[in-house]
């Protein structure tokens, strides 16, 4: 299988760069924005992001709860990178940019980079 490339952009006018940065950095982030419904449980180290940082999500697809385990990586003011350890993926990095293109004030840019790879099957992601 090929590795496959989803690249998100979003302009969100109005909102200073920081806040962008700050809302991603708090614990709650990654509750907020799992899809409804999707997101079972979460643990390891839970506090503010922070690089280094695992996590396991318990994501519940299709009537099946999957661990997902991952590291935050590369932190730094334009953004960072979360990479999947193990789960549902042969391979998963989503890079997170903040950018504030600033030409007429205040104007945050947020480009999520998502670098994925299919398993052939499912059984390899179960610890």
């Amino acid at each position: 299988m090929k590795l496959q490339h989803l690249i998100f952009t979003l302009d969100l006018p109005g909102i200073p760069v920081q806040r962008l940065r700050d809302f991603h950095s708090s614990p709650e982030a990654i509750r907020i924005l799992t899809p409804p419904g999707t997101l079972r449980n979460l643990t390891g180290d839970v506090g503010p992001l922070h690089e280094g940082q695992e996590l396991t999500l318990y994501v519940k697809k299709m009537g099946v709860t999957l661990p997902w385990r991952a590291r935050n990586e590369s932190l730094s003011p334009e953004g960072f990178t979360d990479r999947m350890l193990s789960g549902p993926f042969a391979t998963w990095k989503h890079h997170h940019r903040f950018i504030d293109l600033g030409r007429y004030g205040s104007q945050p840019w947020m480009k999520s980079i998502f670098n994925y790879l299919l398993r052939h099957s499912l059984t390899p992601c179960f610890p």
